[in-house]
């Protein structure tokens, strides 16, 4: 694949806005926090961007997230609305919940997203609703496994 040699030791997580009628399909509200402590642990090499839905950077759960991670070297929370195709340039992979921007990241980058659900019958039923067929689906164990496969197969 082209885009192993354009990539970076750098991963995105853009989870999508968590109002209320989101809260069984997003991860930010009860995962996110983990899920960025887990990335920070796991792949200890690698940046991770924190990139949440535009609408909800200001909300006490993303702030919780930036501030509980505010000191880690390889942590950036990205608060820009309008600019973010550089991190996504840059980056090696994206990990979402069920946000529109995998597609464009997919799409503007060659390079994978990795979809994570705590349930995943609601995401498959969200998805059915709105007429769309998710790219992956995965539960919180199988996550990390997904992403680790993707870094040992695709080095930067």
């Amino acid at each position: 694949m082209a885009w192993r040699w354009l990539a970076r030791s750098l991963f995105i997580f853009a989870p999508t806005v968590h109002w209320d009628h989101f809260y069984d399909y997003v991860a930010v509200p009860k995962h996110g926090r983990d899920i960025v402590a887990a990335l920070l642990e796991q792949f200890s090499e690698y940046k991770i961007i924190f990139r949440p839905h535009p609408h909800t950077v200001d909300t006490p759960e993303v702030r919780k997230i930036a501030e509980a991670f505010k000191g880690y070297p390889q942590f950036e929370f990205d608060t820009n609305a309008s600019f973010y195709m550089e991190n996504y340039a840059r980056s090696q992979l994206m990990i979402t919940d069920m946000s529109g921007t995998a597609f464009t990241y997919a799409f503007t980058t060659s390079r994978p997203v990795v979809f994570f659900s705590h349930k995943v019958h609601n995401f498959r039923s969200f998805y059915k609703e709105q007429s769309m067929v998710p790219v992956l689906e995965l539960y919180w164990n199988r996550l990390f496994f997904s992403v680790k496969f993707i870094v040992d197969r695709y080095p930067p």
